[in-house]
């Protein structure tokens, strides 16, 4: 028994003072509500709670940008809107102003309408802003941070449909455009194979000469002419090519051209041969309808009206040519000028002239034109005062339309990315958040019990010591012997 180092008390105060310490990490994280009150407590937890706020804050920010940016999407969309509600009046005044009924007054009157509409419109580009940035004139190009990471952002530039300045008219050396459209003739046409700028083209029949057969270029071109699509003309030809390999000569009969035959005709060299063949050709061109002209060794036979050019006999080879029939191309044009129009091909089967359904562009035909024209970075002004003006001025407003709802369209797809965006933001918040409270938050019927659990130690305990510290006392009974 010792008086000096009391081992029982010293045990009973270590397992106090833990105790002790336990209902007090226990009260600090039941009045807290947080499992993790200090690195201590969790080193690891800590961590991943933190990089876990850290991505729920920044999503939260984020889902606030999308909200921004679709409200700013919004209000160019609205003005749009107005501008292309103010162009289809524009549209349908100038379709008014084309009819040949109204009189120069009435003009003037409709062009009053339209001047106001149009300074309408340049209100409408000159007020549209979102915290002060401009949206409809062009300068808006900017990218929305959607995201809580670097390169989580959504790009939008909005396009001018309306430029501010305005512009002055002057004389331009202007591209003269036209469009060419060449197509290798397949087969025959069937009436609504084949439709030009919303003309359709009707069946190709075969004309009375050698080689206009209904499948034949001239007849296709034939029945293009025919149906006298707008601003369409059509051309047939037909160049076959061979090149003689050796001198030599072929006897009459030997050669036939669309079923006529040639005469006979021999060199001594390959160009001889080419030479010779060419003029027998060209010579029964009354019948055939088809010429030909040589340049060394190759020879060229055309049909200049584009009909078929069967060749047949055994000396086709001989001149580097085959014994069959051969189609010729047929090539669409309309009138060159600096404003030529677009060629629209459809059909239940262009192909069979050799073309694709689309639209062609016209293209520089390489001269130039001086013409009046919009100089600087704003529109022409819109002149009603005649038929004819009103009628050019169509094509314009529809560009116009068409730049409007492209660029609507361009604001549609990105508010729905936007909102798509943004639901998926909130969900990665809800989740986030879910993770980081099981990590984090005071599970309170848990720690409960463990407060309960520690209390109960820390009084028995506080108990233990009192008896340890008692325990001394008992020497006092050896000393009274």
């Amino acid at each position: 028994m010792q008086i000096n180092s009391n081992i029982d008390a010293m045990n009973a105060g270590r397992s106090l003072l833990r105790s002790g310490s336990d209902v007090g990490v226990s009260l600090a994280r039941l009045s807290s509500g947080s499992r993790i009150n200090s690195a201590k407590d969790d080193a690891a937890g800590l961590s991943i709670s933190e990089r876990l706020t850290a991505g729920v804050n920044g999503m939260n920010r984020a889902a606030k940008n999308v909200n921004d940016g679709i409200s700013l999407v919004q209000v160019a969309d609205g003005a749009a809107s107005q501008l292309a509600e103010n162009f289809q009046r524009i549209r349908e005044l100038a379709v008014q102003a084309a009819n040949g009924t109204y009189t120069s007054d009435d003009r003037k009157s409709i062009q009053g309408e339209v001047n106001s509409l149009m300074k309408a419109n340049y209100d409408i580009v000159r007020g549209a802003k979102f915290n002060n940035l401009n949206l409809l004139d062009g300068s808006f190009r900017e990218d929305f941070q959607v995201g809580d990471k670097v390169g989580q952002t959504v790009s939008l530039a909005i396009p001018a449909v309306l430029p501010i300045n305005q512009t002055q008219v002057s004389l331009v050396d202007t591209p003269v455009m036209q469009v060419k459209a060449i197509g290798q003739v397949q087969g025959a046409l069937a009436a609504g194979s084949l439709v030009l700028n919303g003309a359709v083209i009707g069946a190709s029949t075969a004309g009375v000469n050698p080689g206009q057969n209904s499948f034949s270029a001239w007849s296709v071109a034939r029945a293009i002419n025919n149906a006298n699509p707008p601003d369409v003309t059509a051309l047939a030809e037909n160049k076959v090519t061979g090149t003689a390999g050796a001198g030599g000569g072929a006897a009459a009969g030997d050669l036939t051209i669309n079923g006529v035959s040639i005469g006979a005709f021999a060199g001594a060299t390959p160009a001889a041969l080419a030479a010779a063949a060419a003029g027998a050709i060209s010579g029964a061109s009354g019948g055939s309808g088809v010429v030909a002209s040589a340049s060394g060794a190759t020879i060229t036979l055309e049909a200049t009206d584009g009909r078929d050019i069967a060749i047949g006999g055994p000396a086709a080879a001989a001149l580097g040519l085959a014994a069959t029939m051969y189609h010729g191309t047929v090539t669409l044009t309309n009138t060159a000028s600096v404003d030529a129009d677009n060629l629209t091909i459809a059909g239940s089967n262009p192909g069979a002239a050799g073309f694709a359904g689309g639209i062609v562009k016209p293209q520089a035909t390489g001269a130039t034109q001086m013409v009046l024209r919009a100089v600087g970075s704003g529109d022409p002004p819109i002149d009603l005062s005649t038929a004819a003006s009103a009628t050019s001025m169509l094509d314009f407003i529809d560009g116009k339309l068409d730049k409007i709802n492209a660029m609507r369209a361009s604001l549609g797809a990105t508010e729905n990315r936007l909102t798509h965006a943004h639901d998926n933001l909130v969900n990665s918040v809800e989740n986030a958040s879910a993770a980081r409270s099981r990590i984090l938050d005071t599970d309170y019927a848990a720690e409960t019990m463990q407060l309960t659990r520690n209390q109960i130690l820390q009084q028995a305990g506080m108990a233990m010591v009192a008896q340890a510290n008692s325990l001394p006392n008992q020497a006092l009974l050896l000393l009274r012997a």
